[in-house]
């Protein structure tokens, strides 16, 4: 049994099947919750100043799911060259795997191209399906556009989201907040973490329209 244990460790294929439930014996005493409907904007503006490849990006929540969505420019894209492709639209779904140390991984569950101006038969669409090097391309854009953030894992499709960045930005938050798990849902992103100091700082620092902290009392946050 311990064999089979060892080996269910070392198998990359886990990630499909983890999930971010609460670390042992860890309770939460407040929620940190992103507003990625605001933030979205200025990831937006920060990638396009350093890659004209990705023309827009959008971020959102939906059904525990994180979405990035955008288009890209067609001329770094071969086949959309031949098909005379104006715009191409992407989308990728990926989920939490686990939190550790206020790491979050990601691993991306679904990814599509599309030519906006079809509707059936896109062609595009189908072909996208087995093109790992456009995805590859359109992910490691978007993680060299914020590098003390975001990192590319050896695992294919894994994104590591560095949250202590952040919390380092506030010394007095600087390694007292445990991160012990995420919800996603109405493009919102829910950290539920175990704090013994003040939270607010990090609001006051990165913004209320972007960053909202609420405390647990006697089982309900305010």
């Amino acid at each position: 049994m311990m064999f089979f244990k060892e080996l269910w460790e070392l198998n990359p294929l886990k990630l499909f099947f983890d999930t971010t439930q609460a670390l042992p014996g860890i309770s939460s005493n407040s929620k940190i919750i992103i507003f990625l409907a605001n933030v979205s904007p200025l990831l937006h503006q920060k990638i396009s100043k350093k890659r004209s490849y990705i023309s827009e990006l959008r971020v959102g929540s939906h059904k525990e799911k994180l979405i990035l969505e955008g288009e890209v420019n067609p001329n770094a894209y071969l086949l959309a060259r031949i098909l005379k492709i104006r715009r191409i639209h992407f989308k990728a779904r990926l989920k939490i795997v686990s939190i550790e140390q206020n790491i979050v991984r990601f691993q991306f569950i679904s990814y599509s191209l599309d030519n906006t101006r079809k509707k059936k038969w896109d062609i595009l669409r189908i072909i996208s399906r087995f093109d790992p090097i456009h995805k590859k391309k359109i992910l490691k854009t978007i993680v060299d556009g914020f590098p003390e953030v975001l990192r590319l894992t050896p695992i294919v499709g894994e994104v590591l989201f560095n949250l202590n960045y952040f919390l380092n930005q506030v010394p007095s938050l600087a390694g007292k907040i445990q991160v012990v798990n995420a919800d996603l849902h109405n493009d919102r992103v829910v950290f539920h973490a175990r704090s013994n100091v003040i939270l607010k700082p990090l609001m006051d620092m990165l913004g209320p329209q972007y960053v909202k902290v609420t405390y647990r009392e006697s089982g309900k946050y305010y």
